[in-house]
């Protein structure tokens, strides 16, 4: 059952970090003269889909290093977009409405969110070099069974 949940967290995880490419894909196989719920589209989506989401899946299975790939993501991009910006923007929409002690505790969220996504990406990247080390494809593949 470990190896099987395992599996379906690195599918779904994968193909949110992949999906930028996957529009990419999707557009170049479907035929823009028809509607995109045509049954010609809706194939050809269907096909793409699932041969792109296998793919995903064997790479994302086959790195050692795959969690520490999506902390290095989720630092990267998650901590600026789901902590940081959110508390600039309301920064600058309120402006002046919202007190200077409140706009104090803001401006050190942000330091302390911004440290901690800096800490997160130097932890991923050293966790990424250890795994790179001693890469072996389907590493973790023996100790899930």
């Amino acid at each position: 059952m470990c190896a099987f949940f395992a599996l379906i967290q690195i599918m779904g995880c994968y193909q949110i970090y992949c999906r930028p490419t996957y529009e990419v894909v999707e557009e170049w196989a479907m035929d823009t003269k028809q509607s995109p719920t045509s049954p010609r589209n809706m194939m050809r989506r269907f096909v793409v889909t699932t041969v792109y989401c296998s793919l995903l899946t064997l790479l994302g299975c086959a790195l050692p290093f795959f969690g520490s790939f999506l902390a290095l993501c989720g630092a990267i991009g998650f901590t600026p977009l789901g902590f940081i910006l959110p508390l600039l923007l309301y920064s600058k929409v309120h402006g002046s409405s919202i007190g200077l002690l409140r706009r104090w505790l803001h401006h050190v969220l942000v330091v302390f969110y911004t440290l901690v996504g800096i800490v997160a990406a130097i932890g991923a990247v050293y966790f990424i070099v250890l795994s790179w080390q001693t890469f072996s494809v389907f590493a973790d593949l023996p100790a899930a069974i």
